[in-house]
């Protein structure tokens, strides 16, 4: 059974660098627009849709583990 710690620390987190670190990027993009700026951020906003329904998924499944637990526990009892 995994626990809610590593599997924070495996899945979760390892995804929110990404989503940091983007967030930085499009910071520092903004700060210098140039022509190519809409298209790239057009891009940009697709990929953090796609990643942030991957952490959406992640936290659900996060959510899920201590009623699997009590499932577990209860079969045991």
């Amino acid at each position: 059974m995994i626990g809610i710690v590593p599997y924070t620390l495996s899945l979760i987190v390892p995804l929110e660098e990404v989503l940091l670190n983007k967030q930085a990027r499009l910071v520092k993009a903004a700060e210098k627009l140039d022509h190519n700026g809409v298209s790239e951020r057009k891009v940009s906003a697709e990929e953090t849709r796609s990643l942030l329904n991957r952490w959406a998924v992640l936290n659900y499944g996060r959510t899920a583990l201590p009623l699997v637990g009590l499932v577990v526990a209860w079969s045991i009892w």
